[in-house]
C-alpha cells in the first residue's frame, strides 16, 4: 500500500493526519517538538521520524502543513526531504503558501525527478478533522492523478491545472472571506448607526 509522512500537526495538520491514518495511508510524521499528539500517534504505529529528511526516506509521499516560511527549509535544507526522496515521489504542501514560491519548489523538485503539487486547502480546523476539505490542487496532472484517492481521505480534490493554481485559488479564497467580514463588519456599524442591535 502506498504510504504518507506529514510533516507539521498544527490546527490544520493534527486533523488532516488523523483522516490520513484512518484511511490507512499514513506511515511518518515529523514535527520540531514531541508532543502528546506525536505519543498518541507513535502508540497507533506511526513512525515519529528524526528529520524531513528521515521522514522522505520512509514514504512514498510527503504531506507538508507547515507555515510559508519554513516549506523551503523542510524541502531543501541541511536534513531537509530532498535528501530522503526517491524519485517519483511526490510532495504535497497544504499550507497558505505563496503561489510563486510554490512553482519554484515545483521546478526545483521537477530536476530531481521529483513532483510537487500545491494543495491549497478551507474549511477550518473543524473540517480537517470531519475530512470534507475543500482541497484545490496545482502541478503535474500525473501526480495528481496518482494521488487523488489519498487526497479524498482529506476532502473534495479539484485538479485546476499547473502549478502555483492551488496555491492561488486559496488566496483568492481568503481574500473573499476577508472582504466578506469587511462586509459584516460596515453592516454592523452602519445598524447601530440606525439605532438598530447588530
Amino acid at each position: 500500500m502506498e504510504t504518507v509522512g506529514l510533516v507539521g500537526l498544527g490546527k490544520m495538520g493534527s486533523g488532516i493526519a488523523e483522516n490520513l491514518l484512518k484511511a490507512g495511508y499514513l506511515k511518518a510524521v515529523y514535527k520540531r517538538t514531541v508532543d502528546d499528539e506525536i505519543k498518541k500517534l507513535e502508540k497507533l504505529g506511526v513512525y515519529v521520524a528524526k528529520s524531513p529528511e528521515d521522514l522522505a526516506s520512509k514514504v512514498d509521499y510527503v504531506f507538508l502543513s507547515i507555515p510559508n516560511e519554513a516549506v523551503e527549509d523542510v524541502v531543501f535544507g541541511k536534513k531537509g526531504l530532498i535528501n530522503g526522496l526517491k524519485p517519483k515521489s511526490i510532495v504535497v504542501d497544504t499550507g497558505n503558501c505563496d503561489p510563486r514560491q510554490s512553482m519554484r519548489i515545483a521546478e526545483k523538485l521537477k530536476a530531481r525527478g521529483v513532483y510537487f503539487l500545491d494543495v491549497g486547502v478551507s474549511g477550518g480546523p473543524d473540517r480537517a478533522q470531519k475530512g470534507t476539505l475543500a482541497v484545490w490542487v496545482g502541478g503535474d496532472k500525473e501526480a495528481y492523478d496518482r494521488l487523488s484517492k489519498i487526497l479524498n481521505a482529506i476532502g473534495k480534490p479539484q485538479h485546476l491545472g499547473q502549478s502555483g493554481n492551488g496555491h492561488k485559488v486559496k488566496m483568492l479564497h481568503n481574500l473573499l472571506e476577508q472582504e466578506q467580514m469587511q462586509a459584516i463588519a460596515e453592516v454592523a456599524n452602519l445598524a447601530v448607526s440606525l439605532n438598530l442591535d447588530p
